[in-house]
């Protein structure tokens, strides 16, 4: 009997390293083409500049596990090397002055993130290599670069980006996002994605709203507007604000999840009274 529970425990144990071992300690990667414009006091758009992305979400408690991070073009060239720690890590790969510039560097196609994982730190165990495809093209009429969305800012009434009254909650409104809708293929709970921030104009966050997959709620092409808390609005004070749409377009391989995206994202400094 004492033999039966022996290999009995020895079995449960090399079940236990095996699963630890397999799990991919990645959440979801992420890039795509964004243009990003510039909203001014009276309402009018211009463009600042077209980006390539790429971005890897890993687990908190899992960062250093994960090494190697890169992503390989279509056309085979040169790839794209993400940053070596942390668990969130981003590259823009390429800023650019027109659309048809950003094309000619980055085609849509299918790019190719890769990672090495081990079990442990400092582990004998040959690192685990991973590939996850990301669909960067045109695969519904609806996948498209979104139109620009144009702010609107309203305290008590309508009210200017420079006019802005202090302690005063902001409610912020833009128009719909056009082109965005549910995920055809169910990977994304809640569809095409907008992503809001408020900050300070020397960098600091006071407000990002979630991502996928973190067990938040993230904002959608349902959502159309979003209020700024009156106690983030100190007086005669400067804020960046941004908010983005992102069309995308999701594959998922091994339980991790592939974003790619059209996005646009409208910027606007927002001064206080």
């Amino acid at each position: 009997m004492l033999i039966v529970w022996q290999r009995l425990l020895l079995c449960l144990l090399c079940t236990a390293w095996i699963t630890t071992a397999s799990i991919n300690p990645v959440i979801f990667a992420v890039g795509g083409k964004i243009r990003n414009s510039k909203q001014d006091v009276d309402g009018r758009l211009s463009v600042i500049r077209w980006d390539f992305f790429v971005e890897i979400y890993i687990n908190e408690h899992s960062a250093q596990l994960v090494t190697n991070v890169t992503v390989r073009r279509p056309d085979s060239s040169k790839p794209i090397v993400l940053p070596s720690t942390g668990q969130h890590r981003e590259t823009i790969a390429g800023e650019f002055h027109t659309q048809d510039e950003l094309d000619k560097q980055f085609p849509d196609g299918v790019y190719t993130f890769q990672w090495s994982t081990k079990p442990k730190l400092n582990s004998r165990v040959a690192a685990v290599q991973h590939k996850l495809p990301l669909t960067i093209q045109k695969l519904h009429p609806t996948d498209y670069i979104p139109r620009q969305a144009v702010f609107t800012l309203k305290q008590h009434g309508l009210v200017k980006a420079n006019r802005v009254r202090p302690h005063v909650d902001l409610h912020v409104s833009w128009t719909k996002f056009t082109n965005g809708g549910p995920d055809p293929n169910h990977i994304v709970p809640e569809g095409d994605l907008v992503f809001f921030y408020f900050g300070t104009l020397a960098g600091k966050p006071l407000i990002h709203t979630a991502v996928p997959f973190e067990g938040k709620h993230p904002l959608s092409f349902r959502n159309s507007s979003f209020v700024v808390p009156g106690r983030f609005l100190k007086p005669n004070s400067e804020f960046s604000m941004w908010m983005e749409q992102a069309k995308l377009m999701t594959t998922k391989k091994a339980g991790v999840a592939g974003l790619g995206t059209f996005s646009a994202a409208t910027y606007i400094n927002i001064t206080t009274l």
